[in-house]
């Protein structure tokens, strides 16, 4: 079941802006911000490949002008389906559901909220919630993220926004789930989420980015995209706090797809991210990890299988302030057809920050002739007693291990899966719970076949 598609203006008029300002009436929290970042947007340049943060990225089929924001409510009938396909493990402790940044399903354990948990679309906040948050509100800025980007996410960014609160000293063990759905061709969507996780608290949450309805075939960069998803995510763990990020992007082949992250660790904290990347024609991610206190940790690990034209592009930075912390990043990428896959990831490590251990691997397993795949690891160390690594490989299946179950009797087909599954167990078993480890199994199931 689709919706209608949307009629109304691109979002880069003038019109669209404004039209979308006086129904919101002023009334959320981004408000004070939107006129000036619509300016920066207008006044800001096009991304291009000059730009060392898109080298090697493929442009020319970004574009904008060719999407809207969506209209009208939500079917009854669409709503209780995506609310129900988005039943993703068997318990939760707090699910929110979108559908074209409009929510269409929401529930929170009694029991956390009445301990202060909060999850919730940033429009549904008390005031008091809405001040105790308000020092976190898009806080983080610069570093690889495009400028031009986070303008235009920052000027219509309101109806997909959400908080996820853990008051300090809440462990909690069941995920929060959240569920963004494009269901409208044409539509642009702008999802935001603010994590903050207070001093000696834990967390699971679970972010994904779907489509209601998967276009036929395999992603072509030549073909116009119909649909738009620009979101952000800002994680702060406090003093002593764990937060566990599960992100799984699986969008039609039809879609543009850009994700900006910021994680802040402060003193003795640890998040700890997997993102599994299948979908979209375009899906471009950036993230920054900030060590920002001493003993904090951070682990950030990626799958990515990539088929048919499809461009899958990533970019780090690992950014060490404080001494005495730690981080790991491992991105591993599958590529089939004629695919291409990008990673760019730096290790800036600041003079105030010695006894940093960082690591930083990314992995290319290269499937079809056709395929492409570009690395640029970088370190940048301003400190003396650190520890820091870097690399990236690129490579086949290994023609011994596949002669091995060929002359065991396992047909070609299931022996070179097999193979490709060992490649991604090496993420996969760093999965905390069961349930979300099956979860992530299963949409590479879907996805990939040899």
């Amino acid at each position: 079941m689709s919706m209608r598609q949307n009629t109304t203006e691109s979002i880069l008029s003038e019109k669209t802006f404004r039209e979308a300002e006086r129904e919101r009436g002023g009334n959320d929290v981004f408000a004070s911000s939107r006129e000036c970042s619509w300016a920066d947007f207008n006044a800001l340049p096009l991304p291009n490949r000059r730009m060392e943060e898109w080298r090697f990225a493929s442009l020319s089929g970004v574009r904008f002008e060719d999407f809207s924001l969506p209209g009208g409510a939500v079917p009854a009938a669409l709503a209780r389906e995506l609310a129900a396909r988005s039943r993703v493990v068997p318990e939760t402790a707090g699910t929110l559901v979108f559908a074209d940044d409009r929510l269409v399903a929401a529930s929170l354990d009694p029991a956390l909220a009445a301990r202060g948990v909060v999850l919730a679309p940033l429009r549904a906040l008390t005031p008091e919630q809405r001040l105790a948050a308000r020092p976190y509100f898009f806080a983080s800025g610069g570093g690889i993220c495009s400028e031009k980007i986070s303008a235009l996410h920052r000027a219509y960014a309101d109806g997909g926004a959400y908080l996820l609160r853990v008051p300090a000293g809440e462990k909690i063990e069941k995920p929060f789930v959240v569920c963004h759905w494009c269901a409208a061709a044409g539509t642009a969507s702008f999802p935001y989420a603010l994590v903050v996780a207070e001093r000696n608290s834990s967390a699971v949450f679970i972010n994904l980015f779907l489509s209601a309805e998967k276009s036929a075939g395999k992603a072509s960069r030549g073909a116009p995209a119909k649909s738009l998803t620009v979101s952000r995510l800002e994680i702060f763990a406090q003093e002593g706090a764990s937060v566990s990020r599960k992100l799984v992007q699986d969008l039609s082949a039809d879609a543009q797809f850009f994700q900006q992250e910021w994680t802040h660790v402060h003193e003795n904290a640890s998040v700890r991210g997997i993102a599994l990347n299948l979908g979209a024609q375009r899906a471009r991610t950036t993230t920054e990890l900030r060590l920002e206190g001493e003993g904090a940790r951070a682990d950030l690990f990626s799958l990515s299988v990539a088929d048919g034209e499809q461009e899958i592009d990533q970019r780090t930075m690992q950014r060490h302030v404080a001494a005495g912390a730690s981080s790991n990043l491992l991105f591993k990428n599958v590529l089939l057809d004629r695919s291409r896959t990008i990673f760019g990831g730096s290790v800036v490590v600041a003079p105030a920050a010695p006894q940093t251990s960082a690591a930083q691997s990314n992995r290319n397993l290269i499937l079809s002739p056709e395929a492409e795949s570009f690395a640029l690891p970088g370190l940048e160390i301003d400190a003396n007693d650190v520890q820091c690594t870097h690399g990236a490989t690129n490579g086949t299946l290994d023609a011994e291990q596949l002669f091995y179950l060929l002359q065991r009797g396992v047909p070609e087909k299931e022996a070179r899966a097999l193979l490709v599954r060992g490649f991604f167990e090496e993420v996969l078993g760093k999965v905390e719970s069961p349930a979300c480890a099956d979860m992530l199994r299963a949409a590479l199931a879907e996805k990939f076949s040899v």
